[in-house]
This record gives C-alpha cells, sequence and structure tokens, in this order.
C-alpha cells in the first residue's frame, strides 16, 4: 500500500483507493469501479513521458537507426545530461510535490 497522497479525496460520489502512479510514484487517488482502462499515472505528463520513453527506446534498438559516431555521441550526451536532471531527486536533495 502506498502513503496517502496530499490532496484530498475527490468527494464525486464514485469510489477512489490510494495507489502511485507508475512513472513518479507520486501517490493519487484512483477511481475504481468504472469502465475503461484503470489509471495507473497521475498525470498526463506521467503517461506522455513513459510513452516517450519507450518510443525512444525502441527508435535507438531499431536497426535502420544508424547515426553516424558524431552525432550517435551527441545523442548520448544530451540524454545524459537529460538523466543528470533527475539526480537532485534521486540523491533526496529536492522536494517532490
Amino acid at each position: 500500500m502506498c502513503q496517502l497522497p496530499q490532496h484530498p479525496k475527490p468527494d464525486d460520489g464514485h469510489t477512489y483507493e490510494p495507489t502511485a502512479c507508475e512513472c513518479c510514484g507520486q501517490p493519487f487517488w484512483k477511481k475504481i469501479g468504472t469502465r475503461g482502462r484503470p489509471q495507473v499515472y497521475c498525470s498526463k505528463d506521467c503517461s506522455k513521458l513513459l510513452e516517450v520513453q519507450d518510443w525512444l527506446y525502441n527508435l535507438i534498438l531499431d536497426e535502420n537507426f544508424t547515426p553516424t559516431q558524431e552525432k550517435a555521441t551527441q545523442l548520448r550526451q544530451v540524454l545524459w545530461q537529460m538523466g543528470n536532471e533527475l539526480n537532485p531527486y534521486i540523491l533526496g536533495r529536492k522536494e517532490t510535490s
């Protein structure tokens, strides 16, 4: 069981249970007992982020993706720099919302 979300449970007549986002791990209230896919992300941004991550991973592994050494190095630098933006969260130096 995850920690309870900071914001109060919605009061719209539906049943909710606490859960954690599959992308960022933040707690949120998931609506249960309704039709459709279950909610697994706290926001559309988290959903899109994992979608882009999967797309990028598949693109890089694609045999048709053959960048030059220079462009591959540039791409690796950008990806590494983007990964470094998560370091404050990993090291516990930045508060999560």
